[in-house]
């Protein structure tokens, strides 16, 4: 990223956090006849009474992201290391020896940003992050004409044509598998919003576990005990990737942080509980 496009972004930012803070971010409720102008080629079901709406929304596609992302760090020559348990921290005056089941690696700064291992890895140089699997069914069907160009949370329009619809919220543990009963309210759901759906043919369904914190939101925490080892946990990186490629990278580099963002502390989960 160039410095004039880096000032440009955090310049948004900015722009972004001011305006969330003082209530005044680009949201607005719209009415059905208004929605249903905005998407043409689709008809509303009768219980759609209108929607929010904000410019900023989007979506990405997961597939093309990580190419992206794995060609950039090529680009950048890191090192992928697949399949590379880690097993052992040990931490000293010169920084961090991680040792995995493969092989040993050394360094002045550790980021550990592992899904659902976080707890795990972040206990090993004295940060407690609790982070817990929750799973998600989705529904895909066949592609048609391109016809719905916004994103919503549970139903939007992949660049192939075809929709995905989604999700549910399961506390299984780690069952990755799908039911029939959780999959039909998730297509019953889709066509009460948009009844002409109710011809295309669904191809495929998968369960996938978010990676959740107690309250659902993110944690950058750095170690007391272990300086320069630093954990990162978030279950929307996709959307807060702007945070991340900046505010983030300040953080971890620099030690610079933003106004407020010591409320990511995992130390907020560190509260005695009432009887």
């Amino acid at each position: 990223m160039g410095e004039e496009e880096y000032s440009k972004r955090s310049t948004f930012l900015k722009e972004m956090r001011t305006q969330s803070l003082t209530g005044t971010y680009d949201c607005e409720m719209i009415s059905r006849d208004k929605l249903q102008n905005m998407i043409p080629k689709l008809s509303l079901g009768p219980m759609v009474s209108g929607a929010s709406f904000c410019p900023h929304d989007g979506f990405a596609n997961p597939l093309h992201l990580l190419r992206a992302l794995h060609q950039a760090f090529t680009q950048l020559k890191g090192q992928f290391f697949p399949s590379a348990d880690v097993q052992r921290i040990e931490y000293n005056t010169d920084g961090f020896l991680i040792q995995t089941n493969t092989t040993k690696f050394s360094t002045r700064k550790l980021v550990i940003a592992s899904g659902l291992a976080t707890t795990k890895l972040s206990a090993l140089v004295g940060i407690r992050v609790p982070v817990r699997p929750q799973r998600g069914q989705v529904l895909v069907t066949e592609k048609t004409d391109q016809l719905f160009p916004y994103a919503t949370g549970r139903i939007r329009q992949n660049s192939d044509g075809s929709f995905m619809f989604g999700a549910s919220h399961e506390e299984v543990g780690y069952d990755l598998g799908t039911t029939n009963g959780v999959l039909q309210d998730i297509a019953n759901h889709a066509l009460t919003v948009f009844p002409t759906l109710k011809n295309l043919q669904l191809i495929r369904s998968w369960g996938s576990l978010r990676v959740l914190t107690p309250d659902q939101k993110p944690v950058y925490v750095e170690s007391q005990s272990c300086p320069g080892a630093f954990a990162v946990t978030s279950h929307s990186g996709v959307s807060l990737a702007s945070i991340h490629s900046n505010y983030l990278v300040d953080w971890i580099l620099s030690g610079q942080t933003q106004p407020m963002f010591e409320v990511f502390d995992s130390a907020r989960f560190d509260v005695p509980a009432t009887a």
